[in-house]
């Protein structure tokens, strides 16, 4: 019972902060995992919280926004990745790095083989 304690204070401190979604959602699956909550709807209210504002008002910008955790994590991952090529094709456009941006990939939180 301590350590599901811990975890979901663990849980309702983590932010995304400078973190990849990727990043983001591998540590909250990871955590939420050892709380008692089983429940989608109170998970997806934790997941929320901890994202970056600006991600959240462009999730919630979707129609028909997303209505679980899954389809959330899925949401917020591609608009991250999304966000990230565009902030590497700007500085290749503008001469800041001669690296082309990289393509897309698995992400690490979808990947059954990532640890």
């Amino acid at each position: 019972m301590n350590l599901a304690n811990n975890r979901l204070t663990e849980v309702e401190m983590l932010k995304q902060g400078m973190s990849t979604m990727d990043e983001y959602t591998v540590k909250f699956n990871m955590l939420i995992e050892e709380t008692n909550i089983k429940e989608d709807a109170s998970r997806l209210r934790y997941y929320m919280k901890g994202i970056n504002q600006s991600l959240v008002y462009k999730v919630y910008s979707l129609n028909p926004i997303p209505d679980t955790l899954a389809k959330w994590q899925e949401k917020a991952i591609v608009y991250d990745n999304q966000w990230q090529q565009a902030q590497q094709f700007a500085a290749w456009r503008s001469g800041k790095t001669m690296t082309l941006p990289s393509t897309p990939k698995t992400t690490k939180a979808k990947d059954p083989d990532y640890r």
